[in-house]
């Protein structure tokens, strides 16, 4: 089951530097994979020993590449590993910093096994298309589906 901890405003600083949210950093997040979402329009991190093993296992060359492999691994290879500075803040490359358009206010999403990065205004634009029909229905979907 998703576990979601918390959504968090935090701003980039000039250098391209933000902070992972203290609350994140209390449960693991020093670290990881960061890449852009699957959704087109945001940042994943995911932890570490996901971003190792999910690397291993695409580069791995015994085993057969299909085209779906192939097609993940292109997606993925704009990610990078990144760790946290002495200040607990991650560098996001300037062109991940452009695929999402990430500028200065960002939103922070702690989803239990990974974290989002959204643009702050793509974010409540994104979150005010689904309205509360939508909601109550995805939270009974998810609810059942435990």
């Amino acid at each position: 089951m998703m576990q979601v901890d918390g959504e968090y405003e935090v701003t980039i600083d000039q250098e391209g530097r933000m902070p992972i949210p203290d609350a994140c950093r209390a449960r693991r997040w020093t670290g990881g994979f960061l890449t852009r979402s699957f959704n087109g329009i945001s940042l994943t991190i995911y932890p570490a020993d996901i971003g190792e093993d999910v690397t291993k296992r695409l580069t791995d060359p015994t085993q057969d590449t299909d085209p779906l492999t192939e097609q993940v691994v292109r997606y993925l290879s704009c990610g990078v590993t990144i760790s946290l500075d002495a200040d607990g803040r991650i560098s996001i490359p300037v062109s991940l910093a452009q695929l999402a358009h990430l500028h200065r206010e960002v939103i922070v999403r702690d989803m239990g096994e990974r974290l989002e990065v959204w643009n702050a205004d793509t974010w409540r634009q994104y979150r005010g298309k689904r309205g509360p029909e939508d909601f109550v229905g995805r939270v009974h979907e998810c609810l059942v589906a435990s």
